[in-house]
């Protein structure tokens, strides 16, 4: 939410700050002679999607929404336990190298590279026995990355400009999973096992959609605010299965999981002309 917030403030920054280079005719400014063949753009984005809330809601369904417990701190003589609230997480960055070319005084073809939307999120389960306990501590780091082709449409000096196309989706899913034996539950004393990690990979065939205005448009460069939606569709997960190797504990699941991971990004652009 924080990074969405910054995007705004720069783009509403960039609106009071048009004429801030001589060069720049303003943005109703019909000077062509600010539109050059080619562009490179570099954008960060923040991204408006369900995947960060349905992978937090998947945690709950599944037990690792449990209170781990790091330690005790003494206040006024009475041990206060120090919590770590499960699932905790947050949304990723997006951003994108974009490159255009105009085919005529109005159209353009373009290509773009980078990560679409992504989330980090951890859970917690602990199982007990005689007085024992066998803990998981999980993080699972979800990333979308993006490999768009489009064709757009723009007013001759390109203050606005409108694109669609397919895109190439590749999602990218890392898993941690940390053992913990917890031999003495109530001085919470443990072992830590060995840590266990999975990767996998998905590739879908979606598209792009997407509209540009530009903020400040110079002989050389240009800044500008941009929107786009990202078709996806669903795509399922591969979950995990743990059995502990010590004392009776019952085992650990996480099946696989189904999430929409179409999105919205609001964007933040830095393009140079050549």
């Amino acid at each position: 939410m924080k990074t969405h917030l910054v995007l705004i403030a720069l783009s509403l920054l960039m609106l009071n700050n048009i004429k801030l280079c001589q060069g720049s005719t303003g943005i109703f400014g019909a000077d062509t002679s600010l539109a050059k063949k080619c562009t490179l753009r570099f954008v960060m984005s923040g991204q408006f999607s369900s995947l960060i809330k349905d992978l937090e809601n998947c945690m709950v369904v599944n037990g690792f929404n449990e209170t781990q417990i790091k330690g005790y701190v003494s206040f006024i003589g009475l041990p206060v336990p120090i919590d770590q609230i499960h699932p905790h997480g947050h949304s990723l960055v997006a951003f994108s190298t974009e490159f255009t070319c105009r085919i005529g005084p109005l159209f353009y073809l373009g290509t773009g590279l980078g990560r679409s939307a992504g989330s980090s999120i951890s859970g917690y389960q602990l199982h007990t026995f005689e007085e024992k306990g066998i803990a998981l501590d999980v993080n699972i780091r979800q990333e979308i990355w993006c490999n768009s082709y489009v064709v757009g449409i723009s007013t001759p000096a390109r203050w606005f400009s409108l694109e669609m196309g397919p895109a190439l989706y590749l999602s990218a899913t890392k898993g941690l999973i940390e053992p913990y034996y917890y031999y003495n539950l109530d001085k919470l004393a443990y072992n830590k096992f060995k840590s266990e990690d999975y990767k996998e990979t998905n590739y879908r065939i979606g598209f792009i959609v997407g509209g540009t205005i530009r903020m400040a448009n110079w002989k050389k460069c240009y800044i500008d605010i941009n929107c786009q939606y990202r078709y996806v569709g669903k795509l399922t997960i591969e979950g995990f299965f743990y059995t502990p190797t010590v004392g009776n504990a019952d085992d650990f699941e996480f099946p696989d999981y189904t999430f929409n991971f179409s999105n919205f990004t609001l964007g933040l652009g830095f393009g140079l002309k050549f």
